[in-house]
């Protein structure tokens, strides 16, 4: 099983800083006991790019292509985290999907604390995933 505790160095720069975030994605599900594994850690936040990466200075981070639709979020970084193996985290601002009938900006609602980790709404995520088409997840999180 993976290990939140690999995100609590990046969980305390960013509070210490002032950002706001959550985990979802994978991790989110894994936090609800839903699935065993996550390829990457997904963190959302609301914060501007300027901000977050001010608190990033130091670690290595760099902002990839936020992909092709459905994605459409103002930036995503993938941030090496120090001593996970092989699993990065890729911090998504202004988390958004476009869609046939528009795009959808998806906010950054915390829930609950996981080992430390502040952890998305579970609501949120099932609407992203139906917007992703991925209605196997979507499902999981309205069961």
């Amino acid at each position: 099983m993976p290990d939140p505790q690999e995100l609590l160095p990046l969980v305390r720069v960013l509070l210490r800083a002032g950002v706001r975030f959550t985990l979802g994605g994978s991790g989110l599900l894994l936090s609800l006991g839903l699935v065993d594994r996550v390829g990457d850690w997904d963190l959302t936040t609301d914060a501007p790019l300027e901000r977050v990466e001010a608190a990033l200075q130091g670690w290595q981070a760099a902002r990839v292509a936020g992909g092709r639709p459905p994605y459409a979020s103002n930036y995503v970084l993938r941030v090496a985290l120090p001593g996970a193996a092989a699993r990065d985290a890729e911090l998504i601002g202004g988390f958004t999907l476009q869609t046939e009938r528009g795009t959808c900006t998806l906010p950054t609602v915390g829930s609950f604390r996981w080992h430390g980790v502040p952890v998305g709404s579970p609501e949120v995520w099932a609407v992203a995933y139906r917007l992703m088409n991925r209605t196997q997840r979507a499902e999981l999180l309205s069961a």
